[in-house]
Order: C-alpha cells, then sequence, then structure tokens
C-alpha cells in the first residue's frame, strides 16, 4: 500500500510546527490513525486492497481494488468503519476523562469526516447508497454536483476559518475535476465488469424497446449483475459490455 501526503497537508504541518502547535498535531493524527485503522479492519474482512492511502488535512483518502464489482454493501460497510472507530475512540476518551486536547481531536476526526462531500467518508456513504437505486453514470454525476454545492455552502458559513476553508475549498476543486472526468472513470468501472464478471450480484433487469448503444451505455448500476431485454430477448452483460467496449 502506498501513502502519499496531499501538499494541502505538508503545508498545514509545516504552519502547525512552527506556531508551536507540534503536541496538538500528534494528537490528531493519532486520532486521525485510529480511523483509518477502522476502514482498514474491515478491508481486511472483505479482503480488499487498498491501493493507495492519501493523507489530507483532516483524514484519509482510501483508493480501494476490488470494490468496483462487487456488493454495494462490503463498500458501505468499510466508509463506515472509520466513523465507527473515531466515535468508539471519542467515547474511550471522554469515558475516561483523559486531556481536553485528546477529546476535542477525536471529536474533530469522527465529525469531520461526516461531512457529506466527495472525498470524505459523509459522501462516500452517500454516493453507495445512491448505487442501489440510481445507475452509476448518474450516481457519479449527482455526488459531484453535490460535493461541490455542498462545499460552497460550508464555505460561506466558515468564511472565518480560515484553515478550514482552504480545506473545503480544496475538496471543491477535486470534485470540479471529478465531474470533468466521470467519462473516464464510468468507462474503466464497465471494462473491470467485463474483464473481473461477477454472476452472484443481485440481478438487475434493464428492459429496453431500443437497442441503442447509447442508451444501454448509461445504464449500467454498480454493484449488480445485468441482464438486458432488447427486442423480446434477454442479453447477458458480458455480451452487452464486449458490444459496447469493443464498439468504443
Amino acid at each position: 500500500m502506498k501513502v502519499r501526503f496531499q501538499l494541502l497537508t505538508l503545508i498545514y504541518l509545516i504552519l502547525c510546527l512552527f506556531s508551536g502547535l507540534l503536541y496538538q498535531v500528534l494528537i490528531l493524527y493519532l486520532c486521525l490513525c485510529v480511523h483509518e485503522l477502522g476502514h482498514l479492519v474491515v478491508i481486511k474482512l472483505f479482503k480488499k486492497k487498498v491501493t493507495l492511502l492519501e493523507i489530507s488535512p483532516i483524514g484519509g483518502i482510501l483508493y480501494l481494488d476490488g470494490c468496483q464489482n462487487d456488493r454495494n454493501f462490503k463498500e458501505l460497510l468499510i466508509y463506515l468503519g472509520g466513523p465507527l472507530f473515531s466515535f468508539s475512540l471519542y467515547f474511550l476518551v471522554r469515558f475516561f476523562k483523559l486531556n481536553e486536547v485528546f477529546i476535542a481531536s477525536s471529536y474533530y476526526i469522527f465529525l469531520m469526516n461526516l461531512i457529506p462531500i466527495i472525498p470524505l467518508d459523509g459522501g462516500k456513504i452517500i454516493m453507495t447508497l445512491k448505487q442501489y437505486f440510481i445507475p452509476y453514470k448518474l450516481v457519479l454525476k449527482l455526488i459531484s454536483v453535490f460535493s461541490v454545492i455542498t462545499g460552497i455552502i460550508l464555505v460561506i458559513i466558515c468564511i472565518k476559518t480560515t484553515s478550514l476553508s482552504i480545506i473545503l475549498m480544496s475538496f471543491i476543486y477535486i470534485n470540479l475535476k471529478n465531474y470533468l472526468n466521470i467519462s473516464e472513470e464510468y468507462f474503466t468501472f464497465l471494462w473491470y465488469k467485463y474483464l473481473h464478471p461477477n454472476k452472484k450480484l443481485p440481478k438487475k433487469i434493464i428492459i429496453s424497446r431500443l437497442i441503442d448503444k447509447h442508451i444501454i451505455y448509461h445504464h449500467f448500476y454498480k454493484g449488480y449483475h445485468h441482464v438486458f431485454f432488447l427486442e423480446h430477448q434477454l442479453l447477458d452483460e458480458e455480451d452487452v459490455l464486449k458490444r459496447l467496449l469493443i464498439s468504443k
């Protein structure tokens, strides 16, 4: 597993060091390690792989391999693992009445990661829930737009808190960039489904009167194995994906 620090994180750490906040920063990142441990425990239970851990100023961003064509509930539990461990840590430090810095840091990590904006856990939890009901390409569009709008609202609310505003603006930038790359991400998702088929997934029947590859292309759901009913015949998703991807 690779670990990468965001440039904003390094700047944040340097500023904290020069401002005499070394102790607070160490406690904060100790709480962050507990949070990430929660994700990693669930990831190991489901035998998934973390390709990259990117450290942001208020949390870690995990890039997973193996969730692209698996049940949605596994992905949901992975994203819930971090907040669960953070809440448990906060409960323990409050129960044993440890110092105020530890209590505040554990609460901060727990609360901030629940903000409903990508790439934080709150945003990913919402995205995973949408995957049950909405085609995946539309999910990617909606969560990016929702994250940008949420980020702008929070920046306005927290405008007097400079450090938090900068972090939120960086997340807005990430989501604007994600929106521009949706087609590429969705195309990668389809290729993964084709190369790593999983017929154990719940069936999703897609009914269409027209064999229009441009229409069919946008109707794949994440976490499902598709069966297409086209022109009075049933087609498995592997056959449809083969036609779509080769034509691409």
